[in-house]
């Protein structure tokens, strides 16, 4: 399975006024799996500020960085799953507790992000369940 982490890139940038962490960005990290019948469809800077727009990010306004998008956060992991959520790149998924986890209060639905070509089967649709390679857990996807 894929490490989420590594799929964008992200510059760390000087703090806000206040002193909150901020995070850049390059606008095409927001381009969507393109269609099969449209494989030359550009894809524009208002569009991705649009999409960012949504999960909190600002368009970057500094010539250090062309076409960047701002986000102001302590959990740049948390960024990078909703970025590849948004792209369809990543599925959401989820699990029921275990009996241990029952046991100790954790009685809530369980949810992971994992990378969309990690669940598909070989004609490319997404598997209904799958067991995740490191903690060998039953996820659904539905």
């Amino acid at each position: 399975m894929k490490n989420l982490n590594n799929q964008i890139e992200f510059t760390r940038i000087n703090n806000d006024i206040n002193g909150n962490p901020r995070y850049v960005c390059h606008y095409l990290a927001f381009k969507p799996i393109t269609p099969v019948n449209e494989p030359y469809k550009s894809y524009s800077y208002e569009e991705a500020l649009f999409a960012a727009k949504a999960l909190g990010g600002r368009k970057f306004h500094n010539k250090q960085y062309g076409g960047g998008i701002v986000f102001q956060s302590y959990n740049i992991i948390d960024e990078i799953e909703s970025i590849l959520e948004l792209t369809g790149e990543a599925i959401r998924c989820h699990r029921e507790p275990t009996k241990g986890e029952l046991k100790f209060g954790n009685g809530a639905t369980h949810y992971r992000t994992f990378m969309r070509e990690d669940i598909t089967n070989r004609k490319g649709e997404l598997k209904k369940w799958f067991k995740a390679d490191d903690d060998k857990l039953n996820y659904s996807t539905k």
